[in-house]
């Protein structure tokens, strides 16, 4: 069954709000949309935005760490998570972003590499 729009819309919103972000209104919605395309049923769908949203605020108050990126996104870093919780999974989740000024620029945020790599999309937005 496809996402509905209410709850890319609601995840568009959740993300959105997070303080000490800085993202891009239209770069949000094409992530969920992308995000949507990834997971059929919306109860994987909405793990995926929780854990989205999680990641962000522990990347936010420093809790976690990043890897720094190189060649065409050189400067930028990239987080690496799992979209649902679980022992085992594997960290399926990406999120490109830099620290600026002590809040967070989030370039791009989606599956590692479905329906395209995460890392492809942030480097099309610069």
């Amino acid at each position: 069954m496809p996402i509905s729009n209410a709850a890319k819309n609601e995840a568009g919103l959740l993300i959105a709000a997070i303080p000490g972000l800085e993202a891009n209104p239209t770069f949000v919605v094409e992530d969920v949309n992308e995000l949507a395309q990834v997971w059929e049923t919306q109860e994987e769908f909405l793990a995926a935005i929780n854990s989205t949203k999680r990641a962000i605020e522990q990347l936010i108050d420093g809790s976690v760490d990043a890897a720094e990126l190189t060649y065409s996104l050189e400067g930028w870093q990239a987080y690496h998570f799992q979209h649902k919780r679980g022992q085992g999974l594997s960290a399926d989740m990406r999120i490109v972003f830099r620290m600026e000024g002590g809040r967070l620029r989030m370039l791009a945020f989606g599956h590692r590499s479905l329906p395209n790599s995460v890392y492809y999309t942030a480097a099309g937005r610069l």
